[in-house]
């Protein structure tokens, strides 16, 4: 199965190389066309497009998916997106990216398997940085 990468943003970069890492086949989805055509210029997969849309899933072979990645930072675009990906795929794993904390239920509640909170993810960045400086900052 392929994994469906919905969102090729700046912050799905590191996401969409783990997945080649692994060797997995890879679709992504965007309204980027660009953004899509680049990511085709390597290899991979790519629709322009809305997800929100079933077609557009089905196109993306989302019935035979490994896993779905979601990185769009619009929650209520997001949970639309897994509501959809669940009528079409019930079982499908689908890692989706929240941008705010306050918007974790919504994408819970919609179905999504795991929610990688941002807020979360920049703070724990940012007290490394933080550590890491008064560690070299002379007393």
């Amino acid at each position: 199965g392929r994994v469906i990468v919905i969102g090729v943003g700046p912050s799905a970069g590191a996401a969409l190389e783990a997945i080649r890492t692994a060797g997995a086949p890879l679709t992504v989805i965007d309204f980027n066309s660009r953004a899509v055509q680049r990511l085709r210029d390597q290899g991979d997969g790519g629709i322009v497009g809305d997800a929100r849309r079933g077609e557009i899933l089905s196109a993306a072979g989302i019935a035979h998916a490994r896993l779905v990645l979601l990185s769009i930072p619009d929650p209520t675009a997001a949970a639309a997106v897994v509501r959809q990906v669940r009528v079409l795929a019930p079982t499908v794993p689908i890692i989706a990216r929240c941008s705010y904390n306050r918007a974790e239920s919504q994408l819970r509640a919609a179905g999504a398997t795991e929610v990688v909170l941002e807020e979360d993810a920049v703070g724990l960045v940012l007290g490394r940085a933080v550590g890491e400086r008064l560690e070299q900052a002379p007393m």
